[in-house]
């Protein structure tokens, strides 16, 4: 299976991805599903016991306590440029 790491704490969770999820074209929709790896892995690891794969934690930038404040993936959606700056 690999090595797992933690990458948010329960408070961490839902602001990081209010701030990146929200504003992004990959972001889950119902007609649609999942489109982005990483957002699927954390909506998984916050239902089940925290984890992400290490190379979810890379892409991450998990440095052992925090992940980057941005999502290096996200593609921001046209409508939300001004406000997610």
């Amino acid at each position: 299976m690999g090595k797992r790491i933690r990458p948010f704490t329960a408070r961490e969770f839902k602001p990081w991805k209010s701030r990146n999820c929200q504003h992004c074209s990959l972001a889950w929709r119902e007609d649609q599903g999942y489109r982005c790896d990483i957002e699927a892995a954390i909506d998984y690891a916050h239902l089940d016991n925290g984890t992400v794969t290490a190379e979810i934690g890379r892409i991450l930038q998990f440095d052992g306590q925090h992940v980057a404040e941005e999502c290096p993936d996200r593609v921001l959606e046209e409508a939300n440029v001004d406000s997610a700056e």
